[in-house]
């Protein structure tokens, strides 16, 4: 027979950070604010202010891809086109 380890308790592990998905704009939300897919879910985010909206505008027409950070408030961050 082998030696018995104890296995030492782990805390709870935290909630694992969003990081960053691409997403399809559907089209504005309101004033500011976009209709963006993400995977199967649509959510209405705002642009980063360092992002030109009618970059997000563009993507929107050309069905280009957004990059999204899916914080606590998912906010458009940049674009592929």
């Amino acid at each position: 027979m082998g030696a018995v380890r104890k296995m030492a308790a782990r805390a709870p592990r935290a909630a694992a950070a969003a990081g960053v998905a691409l997403g399809v704009v559907e089209g504005r939300a309101g004033e500011g604010s976009w209709r963006v897919r993400v995977g199967p879910s649509v959510h209405a985010m705002a642009c980063d202010p360092s992002v030109d909206p009618r970059v997000v505008d563009e993507a929107a027409a050309s069905g280009a891809r957004v990059v999204v950070d899916l914080g606590a408030e998912p906010v458009i961050v940049g674009a592929l086109v």
